[in-house]
Protein backbone atom coordinates (compact mmCIF):
# COMPACT_ATOMS: atom_id res chain seq x y z
CA UNK A 1 0.00 0.00 0.00
CA UNK A 2 2.74 2.45 0.98
CA UNK A 3 4.77 1.43 -2.10
CA UNK A 4 1.79 2.25 -4.35
CA UNK A 5 1.51 5.73 -2.82
CA UNK A 6 5.22 6.36 -3.30
CA UNK A 7 5.00 5.13 -6.89
CA UNK A 8 1.97 7.37 -7.55
CA UNK A 9 3.73 10.37 -5.99
CA UNK A 10 6.84 9.69 -8.07
CA UNK A 11 4.68 9.53 -11.22
CA UNK A 12 3.04 12.88 -10.43
CA UNK A 13 6.45 14.45 -9.72
CA UNK A 14 7.77 13.11 -13.03
CA UNK A 15 4.79 14.53 -14.95
CA UNK A 16 5.23 17.94 -13.31
CA UNK A 17 8.93 17.88 -14.09
CA UNK A 18 8.34 16.93 -17.70
CA UNK A 19 5.66 19.59 -18.14
CA UNK A 20 8.24 22.21 -17.13
CA UNK A 21 10.62 20.87 -19.79
CA UNK A 22 7.90 20.93 -22.42
CA UNK A 23 7.48 24.69 -22.14
CA UNK A 24 10.79 25.28 -23.91
CA UNK A 25 12.31 28.54 -25.09
CA UNK A 26 10.12 31.46 -26.07
CA UNK A 27 10.43 34.66 -28.07
CA UNK A 28 8.68 38.00 -27.77
CA UNK A 29 6.96 38.64 -31.10
CA UNK A 30 5.45 41.97 -32.19
CA UNK A 31 3.79 42.70 -35.52
CA UNK A 32 2.42 45.89 -37.02
CA UNK A 33 0.13 46.29 -40.02
CA UNK A 34 -3.09 48.03 -40.98
CA UNK A 35 -5.22 44.93 -40.34
CA UNK A 36 -6.07 44.79 -44.05
CA UNK A 37 -5.33 41.83 -46.34
CA UNK A 38 -1.70 41.82 -47.45
CA UNK A 39 -1.29 40.87 -51.08
CA UNK A 40 1.43 38.51 -52.21
CA UNK A 41 3.81 39.13 -55.09
CA UNK A 42 7.48 39.41 -55.94
CA UNK A 43 9.79 40.27 -53.08
CA UNK A 44 13.37 41.53 -52.92
CA UNK A 45 15.27 41.13 -49.63
CA UNK A 46 17.86 43.62 -48.41
CA UNK A 47 19.87 44.19 -45.25
CA UNK A 48 18.68 46.92 -42.90
CA UNK A 49 22.31 47.89 -42.28
CA UNK A 50 23.93 49.01 -45.56
CA UNK A 51 27.40 48.37 -44.09
CA UNK A 52 26.72 44.60 -44.08
CA UNK A 53 24.73 44.44 -47.34
CA UNK A 54 26.17 41.75 -49.56
CA UNK A 55 28.03 40.04 -46.71
CA UNK A 56 27.68 36.32 -46.25
CA UNK A 57 26.01 36.92 -42.89
CA UNK A 58 23.40 39.30 -44.35
CA UNK A 59 22.72 36.95 -47.28
CA UNK A 60 22.27 34.03 -44.87
CA UNK A 61 19.79 35.97 -42.70
CA UNK A 62 18.00 37.19 -45.83
CA UNK A 63 17.67 33.66 -47.20
CA UNK A 64 16.29 32.48 -43.86
CA UNK A 65 13.56 35.12 -44.12
CA UNK A 66 13.08 34.32 -47.84
CA UNK A 67 12.27 30.70 -46.98
CA UNK A 68 9.46 31.88 -44.70
CA UNK A 69 8.22 34.41 -47.26
CA UNK A 70 8.07 31.79 -50.01
CA UNK A 71 6.10 29.55 -47.66
CA UNK A 72 3.62 32.42 -47.33
CA UNK A 73 3.20 32.77 -51.10
CA UNK A 74 5.77 35.42 -52.02
CA UNK A 75 8.13 34.90 -54.92
CA UNK A 76 11.63 36.12 -54.12
CA UNK A 77 13.57 37.90 -56.87
CA UNK A 78 17.23 38.87 -57.26
CA UNK A 79 16.67 42.46 -58.35
CA UNK A 80 14.91 45.43 -56.79
CA UNK A 81 13.64 46.31 -60.28
CA UNK A 82 11.65 43.04 -60.46
CA UNK A 83 10.08 43.41 -57.02
CA UNK A 84 6.62 44.52 -55.98
CA UNK A 85 7.73 44.43 -52.33
CA UNK A 86 10.98 45.03 -50.46
CA UNK A 87 11.72 43.12 -47.26
CA UNK A 88 14.31 44.85 -45.11
CA UNK A 89 15.97 42.41 -42.70
CA UNK A 90 17.89 43.41 -39.58
CA UNK A 91 19.54 41.34 -36.89
CA UNK A 92 20.84 42.77 -33.62
CA UNK A 93 22.52 41.28 -30.57
CA UNK A 94 22.83 42.92 -27.18
CA UNK A 95 24.76 41.52 -24.24
CA UNK A 96 23.26 42.24 -20.83
CA UNK A 97 23.92 41.56 -17.16
CA UNK A 98 20.69 40.45 -15.46
CA UNK A 99 20.49 40.77 -11.63
CA UNK A 100 20.34 37.32 -10.05
CA UNK A 101 19.75 37.85 -6.36
CA UNK A 102 22.63 37.34 -3.98
CA UNK A 103 24.89 35.94 -6.67
CA UNK A 104 25.23 39.28 -8.43
CA UNK A 105 24.47 39.20 -12.14
CA UNK A 106 24.07 36.66 -14.90
CA UNK A 107 25.20 37.36 -18.46
CA UNK A 108 22.45 37.19 -21.09
CA UNK A 109 22.24 37.95 -24.79
CA UNK A 110 19.18 39.33 -26.56
CA UNK A 111 18.95 38.47 -30.25
CA UNK A 112 16.36 40.33 -32.33
CA UNK A 113 15.18 39.76 -35.89
CA UNK A 114 13.42 42.76 -37.47
CA UNK A 115 11.64 42.59 -40.84
CA UNK A 116 9.86 45.41 -42.66
CA UNK A 117 7.88 44.73 -45.84
CA UNK A 118 7.17 47.79 -47.95
CA UNK A 119 5.92 48.44 -51.46
CA UNK A 120 8.70 48.80 -54.00
CA UNK A 121 6.85 51.57 -55.81
CA UNK A 122 6.21 53.95 -52.92
CA UNK A 123 8.22 52.55 -50.01
CA UNK A 124 5.09 52.46 -47.86
CA UNK A 125 5.29 49.88 -45.09
CA UNK A 126 2.63 47.16 -45.33
CA UNK A 127 3.94 44.97 -42.50
CA UNK A 128 6.58 45.19 -39.79
CA UNK A 129 7.57 42.65 -37.21
CA UNK A 130 10.22 41.71 -34.72
CA UNK A 131 11.03 38.62 -32.72
CA UNK A 132 13.44 38.69 -29.76
CA UNK A 133 14.88 36.03 -27.55
CA UNK A 134 17.07 36.43 -24.44
CA UNK A 135 19.43 33.51 -23.89
CA UNK A 136 22.67 32.54 -22.17
CA UNK A 137 25.63 33.72 -24.30
CA UNK A 138 27.27 30.29 -24.48
CA UNK A 139 24.09 28.37 -25.30
CA UNK A 140 23.09 26.84 -28.63
CA UNK A 141 20.26 29.39 -28.82
CA UNK A 142 22.84 32.22 -28.80
CA UNK A 143 24.36 30.92 -32.04
CA UNK A 144 22.88 32.97 -34.90
CA UNK A 145 22.78 29.93 -37.19
CA UNK A 146 20.29 28.44 -34.73
CA UNK A 147 18.60 31.61 -33.44
CA UNK A 148 17.67 33.37 -36.70
CA UNK A 149 15.76 30.43 -38.27
CA UNK A 150 13.92 29.91 -34.96
CA UNK A 151 13.05 33.61 -34.70
CA UNK A 152 11.97 33.79 -38.37
CA UNK A 153 9.71 30.79 -37.86
CA UNK A 154 7.85 32.36 -34.93
CA UNK A 155 7.80 35.82 -36.52
CA UNK A 156 5.96 34.58 -39.61
CA UNK A 157 3.78 32.02 -37.82
CA UNK A 158 0.11 33.01 -38.22
CA UNK A 159 1.12 35.79 -40.66
CA UNK A 160 0.26 38.65 -40.61
CA UNK A 161 -0.52 38.23 -36.89
CA UNK A 162 -2.34 40.48 -34.46
CA UNK A 163 -1.21 44.08 -35.01
CA UNK A 164 0.25 46.11 -32.17
CA UNK A 165 0.44 43.24 -29.67
CA UNK A 166 3.58 41.67 -28.25
CA UNK A 167 3.09 37.96 -27.66
CA UNK A 168 5.34 35.45 -26.01
CA UNK A 169 5.54 32.59 -28.50
CA UNK A 170 7.05 29.16 -27.95
CA UNK A 171 9.90 28.43 -30.34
Amino acid sequence: MMGAKILAAAGVALMIGLSGCASGPTADVSRFHSNQPISRGTLFLEAADPSVAGSLEARTHGETVAVEMRRLGYQTVNSRDQAQFIATVGVTQQDLEIPSGRRGTTPKRTITLNVRISTAETGTAVWEGRASQTVSPGSREADLTYAIPALASVLFRDFPGIPGVTQQVRI
